[in-house]
């Protein structure tokens, strides 16, 4: 829609947001959501008046290639015991599929790189895993 609300513009076959509007509107949300959580926290102002990048990737077609997607990350635990591989002084190493590649690879982290990720996938307070789906209960 444009802004006024008057005009409806046909998104592009290729994504579904215009991924400059997408990364401002995600900068605003992140802004909005910090100043929520952390009041008195003041960042520079160079870090909302850059360019924000967002990550967007085709992923399949279809409605059958959306539910497998997001059925990945709402039904599974972040990485299970089996996909570690070694962890030591210098890192975490896991193995990861390359779905380009169609096979398996390792990857090795620092173990704060590890947490920060793992911990992107643990559900704010208050969420909860839907119960019974694929036999995990949280």
């Amino acid at each position: 829609m444009s802004r006024d609300g008057t005009t409806w513009h046909q998104a592009s076959p290729t994504f579904l947001f215009p991924k400059a509007a997408l990364a401002k509107r995600v900068a605003r949300l992140f802004r909005d959501s910090l100043n929520k959580i952390c009041p008195g926290l003041e960042l520079p102002s160079h870090v909302f008046d850059q360019r924000w990048v967002v990550h967007i990737q085709p992923w399949g077609q279809g409605e059958q290639a959306v539910l497998d997607y997001l059925a990945r990350y709402a039904f599974r635990i972040a990485i299970t015991n089996h996909r570690l591989i070694a962890l030591d002084e210098t890192g975490v190493t896991f193995r990861y599929k390359d779905r380009k590649a169609k096979r398996h690879k390792p990857c090795t982290v620092t173990g704060h790189e590890f947490m920060r990720r793992y911990l992107q996938h643990v559900l704010p307070k208050g969420f909860m895993q839907t119960p019974g789906l694929c036999g995990e209960h949280r």
